[in-house]
């Protein structure tokens, strides 16, 4: 492909509340330049889907009308920096840590990134979550080549600290971070934490019942109360 012809991204942000606190959402999808510089029929159909997409998230509590704003660059590839959840063996894995996989498996194959860092040193039956997202990506084509572990972290703070002992001394800041939505806000605090410049690649989670809604947006803010408590306020992550 030609450079003029190279795609460009279509980057959305969303801005949700999540009980009192805000997070903001990126979404990047590829799209051919227009014609002459006017918007072929193509790409205006890709917009109005992602716009479509984006209205349809589920609101995490009360929220009003989710703010967009839709604009259009060249993204260079970063180091992606994928978390671990529960796993049930060599190469399989529960649905949230499958579908933060298949996350990662996207932006590899879209070119936002060409080196992906899977977190978890946590073994679930003799299989550390590292190795099970690292195998299942293989399995789904991914290139050895673009897989690295991280196998000592055990909590989304030890993540963002020993993936920081990992890339940045190779001068490797800016990083696409890929977790569960409801998770993006602890992840981001953390990673901020640690010297990062993170860019969020939530994996959306189906809706679940409001009570377990409220139980799991407790736990988040008891587990970022007692981050910033061991961190003394996420300036020691």
């Amino acid at each position: 492909m030609r450079e003029r012809e190279r795609p460009l991204p279509i980057r959305v942000r969303v801005k949700k509340r999540y009980f009192g606190s805000e997070a903001s959402f990126l979404f990047v999808r590829a799209i051919s330049p227009a014609a002459k510089g006017r918007p072929t029929r193509e790409n205006i159909l890709r917009i109005r889907s992602i716009i479509s997409f984006v209205r349809a998230i589920p609101a995490r509590g009360a929220t009003a009308t989710p703010w967009i704003e839709l604009w259009s660059e060249l993204v260079e590839p970063m180091s992606l920096v994928l978390l671990g959840c529960r796993v049930v063996g060599p190469a399989a894995l529960s649905p949230p840590a499958r579908r933060r996989a298949l996350r990662a498996l996207s932006a590899l194959r879209s070119g936002l990134t060409h080196h992906v860092l899977a977190c978890g040193g946590k073994a679930w039956d003799g299989v550390r979550e590292s190795d099970a997202l690292c195998a299942f990506l293989r399995e789904q084509g991914a290139s050895e080549s673009a897989l690295e572990r991280e196998s000592h972290s055990h909590s989304t703070r030890q993540n963002a600290h020993y993936a920081a002992q990992l890339l940045l001394p190779r001068g490797i800041s800016s990083v696409w971070l890929v977790t569960c939505d409801w998770h993006m806000p602890r992840a981001l605090r953390c990673f901020a934490g640690a010297g990062f410049q993170a860019e969020p690649l939530p994996a959306l989670s189906p809706a679940i019942a409001m009570g377990s809604t409220f139980v799991r947006a407790g736990r988040e803010r008891v587990c970022l109360a007692l981050d910033a408590l061991a961190t003394r306020g996420f300036s020691r992550v």
